[in-house]
């Protein structure tokens, strides 16, 4: 019996580049982009996860989640940052 190997295409879903750079900027200090790559990159890795063989990039897409989970944990620090100065 063969088996079914699935290649990606190679072609990013759009929204990949919107969640990495909205985890950046949450880590970089803005305080509502944290949570907004958090949320949107789960929605988006669940779209991966349904159709693997018609995404590339999800390693992208992952980071950009993870970015926003460490921007969002950072979040009383830098309030506390602001509150200081």
């Amino acid at each position: 019996m063969s088996e079914m190997v699935y290649t990606t295409s190679g072609r990013a879903h759009p929204d990949t580049s919107t969640i990495f750079v909205l985890g950046l900027l949450g880590i970089l200090g803005g305080v509502i982009f944290g949570p907004c790559a958090w949320y949107f990159g789960d929605r988006l890795l669940t779209k991966y996860d349904a159709e693997p063989h018609r995404w590339g990039a999800r390693s992208w897409a992952q980071a950009g989640r993870t970015m926003g989970k460490i921007g969002t944990f950072l979040i009383p620090v830098w309030l506390v940052l602001f509150v200081v100065t």
